[in-house]
């Protein structure tokens, strides 16, 4: 047991070799039963759009949006857990590595490398490395094992393509023609808006007409969004009713931590702007077949054949779930809280919230997919519901935010609402208590009332400690908590 435990524990100690960011890639590569000179090897699909491009420029673009089309499925089903949704180098696992996942974003890393060097990295992963760059294990499949030829060449393109960035091309004629297509798909996008930027940034995860059945779909947990059922997870709006703009807006430019949606207006990397996010909206309330979204008296002409809504002016929901009755942040309300939540919460988010559920059921979604109770002791995976605010703004509004998701409920899962949805019927848990479990999940998430001046989250997801703990050990060394 001790020698496989010193063979697989993490290291964090210097390597014995000088590492190198881009080690230098061997004279020749043989996969696919073929030998590659990366001297001389070139991106075979990007020469056939070059020379189809030459012949004829409708034909020669349209194997252009082809390969970067096949490159994006490939990208989305195989490399985003770890390069992030963004192509950031932030995925879901990319914390756990050493050395971390690329950012493909970076405008000093991959325009830097010629396609021959990604190729090579690519096909052979980690293993392909040599010793001067592999100080600790690369996680990097060896994709040639999984990967067609022609859909590693195809990623590149839409690595390429995506991030606005072209490869170094030592053939001045080459790099100028591809410089320039670079340059024609940055105009076009410059001012993109509506059901093009849907196309371009959200139908690989939620669809080509919104049902959440894009490409990368089955590969997520949580699935995407299906916004042809017009069913909303978060909202401020109270009860039954549809989701405010507001609350669209926050989704997209937030994002859902703890998931693969992005937030993509995060201020220091945000990828779309404020008016960007807002002609989203009236797409994905086009994609509603339930006919939620359309006024009441809309008329039968307005719908095509498959029953979506052809016009714009969709319902706008205004009422706010009510947020009277505050109780304020206090050692008293969180005891009573305390009591309250293990009376009501329980038997689904455990006596102490972290989630482990003590029913024994089997929790499913509207759509059948398995979930689990939140664990309320890691803010990290609030969705919609963690404040960016600082100090007591932030806590203030945090435990406004949970009173309103205890209230509201989360459509479509098994938590239910906590207030009257109908009039006329008593709130399975009254308003004190409500706005007193909101103050104890507060507390819970190891956020204690030492101090006014909280811990809190940053956007990017980083513990950003205010209120600090220091204390000695029995060595009597000082540690920061």
């Amino acid at each position: 047991a001790w020698v496989v435990y010193g063979a697989v524990k993490p290291s964090y100690e210097a390597p014995v070799e000088l590492r190198q960011v881009h080690p230098a890639p061997p004279a020749s590569l043989k996969v696919y039963n073929k030998t590659f000179d990366l001297a001389t090897l070139e991106n075979p699909v990007r020469n056939d759009i070059l020379e189809t491009l030459a012949k004829d420029r409708d034909a020669g673009w349209g194997k252009y949006r082809e390969s970067v089309a096949a490159g994006r499925d490939i990208y989305y089903q195989n490399c985003f857990y770890c390069h992030g949704d963004l192509l950031d180098g932030k995925g879901h696992y990319a914390h756990g590595f050493s050395p971390q996942p690329i950012n493909f974003q970076d405008p000093t890393i991959i325009p830097q490398l010629q396609e021959a060097f990604l190729f090579w990295r690519i096909t052979t992963g980690g293993p392909g490395l040599p010793v001067e760059g592999t100080p600790w294990n690369s996680a990097m499949p060896v994709w040639h094992e999984m990967l067609a030829e022609n859909d590693v060449w195809n990623v590149i393109n839409f690595i390429f393509d995506y991030n606005g960035q072209v490869p170094r091309i030592w053939d001045p004629e080459v790099s100028k023609t591809v410089s320039g297509m670079k340059d024609e798909v940055l105009a076009r996008r410059k001012n993109i808006m509506g059901r093009d930027l849907y196309r371009f940034r959200c139908e690989v995860c939620h669809g080509e007409q919104g049902a959440g059945d894009g490409v990368a779909a089955d590969f997520m947990y949580p699935r995407p969004r299906d916004f042809s059922l017009a069913l909303f997870k978060y909202k401020t709006s109270p009860g039954t009713e549809l989701p405010r703009d507001e609350d669209l807006f926050n989704t997209i430019k937030m994002g859902l931590p703890g998931t693969a949606m992005p937030g993509w207006g995060l201020q220091g990397r945000a990828l779309l702007s404020d008016e960007q996010i807002r002609s989203l909206i009236p797409v994905i309330k086009g994609f509603d077949i339930t006919q939620a979204w359309p006024p009441e008296d809309a008329d039968e002409d307005a719908f095509d054949d498959d029953g979506f809504y052809t016009k714009t002016d969709f319902r706008v929901i205004k009422d706010v779930e009510p947020l009277n009755g505050q109780i304020a942040y206090s050692e008293e309300p969180i005891e009573k809280g305390k009591a309250a939540f293990r009376k009501s919460c329980s038997e689904c988010h455990g006596m102490d919230g972290r989630g482990n559920i003590r029913s024994g059921k089997k929790l499913e979604d509207d759509w059948g997919n398995r979930i689990w109770p939140r664990d309320l002791t890691k803010p990290w995976t609030w969705r919609a519901t963690q404040s960016l605010d600082t100090t007591e703004k932030e806590r203030d509004e945090t435990v406004k935010a949970i009173y309103t998701r205890l209230s509201i409920g989360i459509p479509g899962t098994p938590m239910p609402a906590h207030r009257a949805v109908e009039e006329g019927n008593q709130d399975p848990v009254i308003l004190e208590d409500r706005w007193h479990i909101a103050n104890y999940v507060y507390t819970a998430c190891g956020k204690p009332p030492c101090n006014p001046r909280m811990d809190r989250w940053s956007a990017a997801g980083n513990w950003k400690p205010n209120c600090r703990q220091v204390w000695m050990t029995s060595a009597g060394k000082r540690r920061r908590r």
